[in-house]
């Protein structure tokens, strides 16, 4: 069936048709690479009239006003524009697309409707076709689902570049204090900004509604995403649509992804001009069947929420004391942090016996194991490098916390590990202890996560979810020197009246992480950002927390290689499940802290 021959009532299933021919077509690398991920259509009916109800509320234009010009940024085989002819009938699009052939396929698909469709991206321009000029007649409503790709091709664009400074900046305009802020050069981050910045210009306002994955919607550092979000749209909606692999929940919950990807969707939905403010959020859970049901329905799917500074998240949140609010984080206590080793080849380069990487290595550079080339690893690079550095002497073979009560060793290789955290290594070989803690957990589990350990951490150590990696927090900093903060330790000195080992802050943090009267009451805040601890109140409660501590400690450094447990299984502390010996030892000092840790915030 050709385009030319559809029914405007068809469109929208022929699009979505197209669309998974258009992913066969694609090569899973190139697929990957651009971000496709095509919306299915009751998702797109959903946002369609969802956004019909909000610019009807907002300023009583329907979705057929002859003003308003519709965007579709990423505009594919046409998902959008077919689901805004089928319920609102004739209307102006504009889309854009850098693949050409789906472009093609689109125009012809999409001939009854007669959009303007245009190969090229968006984001090099604030104007890239003239009616979306700031002073151009009616409203301007940007809609779509943008590329999900992790590296976008807009990346050094002065436009794209310079918009995307202003997500990065907290609630006083500074810019975020944080290491990595990789994540807000998402291609669907910057396309985003790129809406918010034509809508938000438009003389007669407008609005947006786009699909994205959902990492923005809790991550740290996007929190000046979500401020910027507020502070640019009257009316803002959020629906988390759930689907995330990479958090874990308990047993039997089921809460399937539309898009069939491995990460979580959100809908963004935002009014630029109108009344009254809000902010408006909701989530989907279950079957793809119970979410498709939910987007037919006419239930309400959000409800009104508060978002506050410092971390703007629109998630309902239970109650957080203000005393646990102004303790210092553990990145305050101990400020060289890191995550822990990603190697990628854990099986080439992670074993238990140190002899057999070290054997391993030269079979590797001699060509005698084969090597898969992927993203950011290329083989006979690889190969050239390892050869080169054992040509100095015998590779570095370093032991690491693999599993919690499971110590192995890795091939300490910049070009066979992925993440071989040198700095970290050399921390460790100055520090006494390193507690291993997350700074976030997007899961439904309770938070455990803390181990002790004197080795490198494995950033899987906690959880094999990407949404909940470990992270090291030596006693001692790369260069030796303790890893105490200036500010905490001088208000430390300030109670206790002595100047405490490092190792022994390590123990105070311990001991109120592994606490179940602390974390218990706190599980939420603990799981949303890095973990808080408060001060002593005086040098007894402060002795007899890392006496209780101590016993934790003797807990995870002993039985690595005492204890029986299987080795190979899941035994993920973060889930409760940790066996025979160590789970009644580790349960005793749970116990043990309870009694020392008095004081709850």
């Amino acid at each position: 069936m050709t385009g030319s021959h559809v029914p405007i009532e068809g469109l929208l299933d022929a699009a979505w048709y197209a669309a998974q021919r258009r992913v066969g077509a694609l090569e899973p690398i190139i697929r990957r690479a651009r971000g496709v991920v095509h919306t299915p259509p009751t998702l797109a009916r959903y946002v369609v009239r969802r956004l019909a109800q909000l610019l009807e509320e907002t300023s009583g234009r329907g979705l057929g006003d002859p003003s308003i010009t519709f965007v579709d940024p990423s505009v594919g085989t046409g998902i959008f524009p077919a689901a805004l002819a089928q319920i609102a009938g004739a209307v102006r699009v504009i889309g854009f697309d850098v693949d050409a052939h789906a472009i093609i396929e689109a125009r012809a698909l999409l001939a009854p409707i007669a959009p303007t469709l245009i190969e090229a991206s968006p984001l090099t321009s604030l104007v890239p076709h003239p009616a979306l000029d700031p002073g151009a007649e009616g409203p301007l409503v940007v809609l779509g689902n943008p590329p999900w790709a992790g590296r976008s091709e807009s990346r050094g664009e002065p436009l794209s570049d310079r918009l995307l400074a202003d997500f990065d900046r907290d609630e006083e305009g500074q810019p975020l204090r944080e290491k990595k802020k990789g994540v807000l050069s998402d291609d669907y981050v910057r396309f985003v900004r790129w809406a918010l910045e034509v809508v938000s210009l438009r003389r007669d306002g407008g609005a947006i509604a786009l699909l994205t994955n959902a990492s923005w919607l809790d991550g740290p550092v996007h929190r000046g995403m979500r401020r910027a979000l507020l502070e640019r749209l009257s009316v803002l909606e959020v629906l988390d649509l759930g689907g995330s692999a990479l958090t874990s929940r308990p047993a039997g919950l089921r809460d399937k992804n539309l898009f069939g990807v491995r990460v979580g969707a959100a809908l963004l939905l935002g009014v630029s001009r109108g009344q009254p403010s809000s902010v408006r959020f909701g989530t989907l859970t279950g079957s793809r069947a119970d979410k498709h049901a939910a987007l037919e329905g006419t239930d309400p799917l959000t409800r009104p929420v508060s978002s506050e500074p410092p971390q703007y998240r629109f998630a309902p949140r239970s109650s957080v004391p203000r005393a646990y609010r102004e303790a210092p984080s553990v990145a305050d206590w101990l400020p060289f942090h890191r995550e822990g080793l990603q190697t990628n080849r854990d099986a080439l380069v992670i074993d238990s016996d140190p002899d057999v990487l070290r054997a391993r290595a030269q079979q590797i550079a001699d060509g005698e194991v084969p090597l898969q080339a992927r993203a950011h690893f290329d083989p006979t690079h690889a190969r050239a490098e390892l050869r080169a550095a054992l040509e100095h002497g015998p590779p570095e073979v370093l032991p690491v916390a693999y599993r919690p009560f499971d110590d192995r060793h890795y091939l300490a290789s910049r070009v066979m590990c992925h993440r071989p955290r040198p700095d970290l290594a050399r921390a460790i070989v100055h520090s006494e202890l390193v507690l291993v803690t997350t700074r976030q957990d997007r899961g439904r589990m309770p938070f455990q996560h803390l181990v002790l350990t004197r080795f490198m951490p494995d950033n899987c150590l906690l959880s094999l979810r990407s949404s909940c990696r470990a992270r090291g927090f030596p006693s001692h900093d790369p260069d030796g020197a303790p890893n105490v903060g200036p500010e905490v330790r001088r208000q430390l000195e300030d109670r206790i009246a002595r100047s405490p080992p490092p190792t022994d802050v390590l123990l105070w943090l311990a001991a109120h992480l592994g606490a179940p009267r602390y974390v218990g009451p706190l599980d939420e805040a603990l799981r949303s950002d890095f973990p808080r601890v408060p001060l002593p109140n005086d040098l007894a409660q402060w002795d007899a927390a890392i006496t209780a501590a101590r016993v934790l400690r003797d807990v995870f450094l002993e039985l690595p290689s005492a204890d029986p447990s299987p080795k190979d299984s899941p035994i993920w502390i973060g889930h409760h499940r940790v066996y025979g010996t160590a789970g009644e030892r580790l349960a005793r000092a749970r116990s043990l802290l309870d009694t020392a840790v008095r004081h709850i915030v």
